[in-house]
């Protein structure tokens, strides 16, 4: 029977001895409009109402009954009487009886008299209202509770951190990876909630005060950006989704939050800005139509303070044959910080210090944290106190030419600065040859054209490949946001899923083209380590199940135990990736995919397999060219942004490895690409 009074009839309960007073009752009350049901017997009354399915709505329940009286079945029924809504008859109406009667659970009483003609249906009809309430909110809490069940199970194995919040700024629930993202155990933040806003950085407290009055007085969803301060005093960005909790009545019943961290997207978004703005520096001085010897010095030299961040900067002329340093060129804030109205200085390797280092393992050097107090290695007399720095000599026909010195930066010298130094020193050295070599000239016009060409093609891959799917994107917020008053929970979230599902397949495309930028400028590390084959392809494996499987495509490891191989990790996993995921994006629902290894003497071969819709000849010759680079749609209309197999070319040839491709249209592809075995761990 369903338990919706607006579905049904409204099922009333007579509990009453008096066969005489049970007939006048349903005379009072309308059978049209009711489904009555009576029981004589308290006993009986109790067993009926305590069978779960039972549906009663309103109990009329005498307050005398053989057996067990009224109060005894409410005693007895404990929270079961809940689903129900009592009204006492009773033949004493003093002030004990009704305290009685209200406390143990009756809504309302009549007194057994010729009043109650006129008194029930009125008191029925508000009971009613009030059962009907009851019933609305017992729901609801039963779908919340649902709900929190089901945050908590996702929530339980993310990697984001997640939490619920009470209105009293209680936390109903936090997800485990609140550890990982603040170093603070889950029972700090259950023990202490305030410990919340304790680890939000300093900068960030006014705008975040302003975020919560938005999302848990006003009640307004809202994500921002927001910097957090972990237990171990490390920075991090996180983005937090706040979404208030309402029910139908208008209630507030908490916040649920989801955090994720961003640290690596905004430190690489910043990165991205600061080498951009370093290769606008560097084209600059390329640029500059100055011919003077020692301006071009100076000019370089203050280029080389600002792509690095430093306070000052050297550059010293080197004689490999009279071992002596010619310091001619030193920027203004040098000057200024050292005791000596000398601006030539004449020095030999012995006499100098750590400017002298890299002359003498031939190498850039790098030091940070220098404590002056210890050594006084590199400084001439009047010099200002260095607290880092970095150097980096130049060659010419395996000769140091000069060496290009910087210092005091306020954050340590990273792998960053040494390549920018040492690129500025090359083309300090090459603006120098191109003055009277036409040649060089033109190959640079030549290769600049390239690069515009590559910059051509990248930019026109960002405005295909992004304009559409972030377009459509915008297109489904602005419909929830037009109808969020009006949409039923299930197509909000159906629309939800949606936008996530296109969110996360925009946001892997910006990564591949995030990734293939930092491959093309040297921004990835090769950091080879001995890896274990068949488990790292199943790390990849699992993280690709989900497209896989809305595919119905299995996807199998044929990779022997034993296979191992010495190689960047990273770079092998994105490799792996990328070609497994290829793989399902070519291949038709229900097909096959496979990856296996091939041991050789001089190098493993991977090959990954699939009986998809293959590559034609033409095509087969310029997959992996960022030239000729085009995505095409896969099998189910998947969007990429073909620099994938590019991506893994680079990354492969890193390896001193070759990759290529084996296919057939209709018929299946295999990508092959092999690694060589005679690297050995350093």
């Amino acid at each position: 029977m369903s338990n919706n009074l607006f579905d049904r009839k409204v099922e009333i309960l007579i509990v009453e001895d008096n066969i005489d007073f049970i007939h006048f009752i349903k005379n009072v009350i309308s059978d049209e409009m009711y489904l009555i049901t009576s029981i004589k017997s308290g006993t009986e009354a109790f067993n009926y109402l305590n069978n779960p399915e039972t549906h009663a709505d309103i109990v009329l329940l005498d307050y005398k009954l053989p057996g067990m009286n009224g109060l005894e079945i409410l005693e007895k029924l404990g929270e079961g009487k809940d689903r129900f809504s009592f009204i006492f008859l009773t033949v004493d109406d003093s002030i004990e009886t009704v305290v009685k009667a209200m406390t143990a659970g009756a809504l309302d009483f009549v007194v057994k008299s010729i009043e109650l003609k006129n008194e029930l249906p009125g008191k029925i009809s508000k009971v009613l209202k009030i059962h009907h309430t009851k019933l609305q909110k017992a729901q609801y809490e039963k779908e919340l509770e649902e709900a929190r069940f089901k945050f908590k199970t996702v929530a339980d194995f993310t990697n984001d951190w997640d939490y619920w919040q009470n209105p009293d700024g209680s936390l109903q629930y936090v997800s485990p990876s609140f550890k990982r993202f603040t170093g603070y155990e889950v029972e700090d933040l259950n023990e202490n909630p305030g410990l919340i806003d304790a680890i939000i950085f300093e900068d960030d407290k006014t705008k975040w005060e302003a975020h919560r009055t938005d999302v848990g007085t006003i009640h307004k969803p809202d994500v921002m950006q927001v910097r957090i301060k972990r237990k171990d005093g490390d920075i991090r960005w996180i983005e937090h989704n706040c979404q208030p909790v309402i029910d139908p009545h208008g209630s507030f019943l908490g916040i649920r939050v989801n955090n994720h961290d961003i640290t690596e997207r905004v430190l690489s978004n910043e990165k991205i800005k600061l080498n951009s703005s370093r290769l606008h520096d560097l084209l600059e001085l390329s640029q500059h139509n100055i011919t003077d010897k020692q301006e071009i010095f100076d000019h370089a030299l203050n280029t080389a303070v600002k792509i690095t961040q430093s306070a000052c900067g050297y550059l010293y002329h080197y004689d490999e044959k009279t071992k002596e340093f010619v310091l001619n060129s030193w920027t203004k804030c040098g000057i200024e910080g050292c005791n000596t109205g000398i601006t030539q200085q004449n020095l030999g390797l012995d006499e100098i210090g750590f400017w002298g280092e890299a002359v003498r393992q031939r190498k850039t050097v790098t030091a940070n944290n220098i404590d002056r107090e210890s050594s006084n290695e590199g400084y001439f007399k009047g010099c200002s106190n260095v607290k880092n720095y970095l150097v980096t000599p130049f060659f010419e026909n395996e000769e140091i030419n000069f060496i290009l010195g910087v210092a005091n930066k306020p954050l340590p010298y990273d792998k960053d600065d040494v390549i920018q130094l040492n690129l500025l020193s090359e083309t300090v050295w090459k603006i120098f040859q191109q003055k009277n070599d036409e040649k060089k000239i033109r190959e640079m016009l030549t290769e600049l054209k390239e690069l515009n060409a590559t910059k051509d093609k990248f930019v026109s891959i960002i405005a295909h490949d992004l304009r559409s799917p972030i377009g459509s994107i915008n297109s489904f917020l602005e419909v929830i946001s037009d109808n969020l008053h009006t949409f039923s929970q299930d197509t909000i979230e159906k629309y939800i899923n949606t936008l996530k599902s296109q969110t996360q397949n925009t946001f892997n495309l910006l990564e591949d083209i995030l990734l293939w930028a930092h491959s093309q400028s040297s921004k990835i590390p090769f950091e080879p380590e001995i890896v274990r084959l068949k488990d790292l392809c199943n790390e990849e494996i699992m993280g690709l199940q989900i497209s896989a499987e809305n595919k119905k495509i299995n996807v199998s490891n044929k990779i022997q135990n034993t296979v191992e191989l010495y190689a960047d990790r990273n770079m092998l996993k994105t490799t792996v990736r990328n070609l497994l995921s290829n793989a399902i994006k070519f291949t038709h629902e229900n097909g096959n995919v496979s990856i296996s290894a091939e041991q050789g003497n001089s190098a493993v071969t991977i090959t990954v397999s699939d009986n998809g819709i293959g590559i034609g000849p033409q095509k087969l010759t310029s997959v992996f060219e960022i030239s000729q680079v085009n995505s095409s749609l896969g099998t189910a209309d998947e969007k990429g942004t073909g620099l994938g197999l590019t991506l893994c070319k680079d990354f492969v040839e890193k390896h001193d490895g070759k990759i290529w491709i084996e296919s057939e249209i209709d018929k299946g592809t295999d990508v092959k690409f092999s690694i060589p075995v005679n690297q050995q761990e350093p």
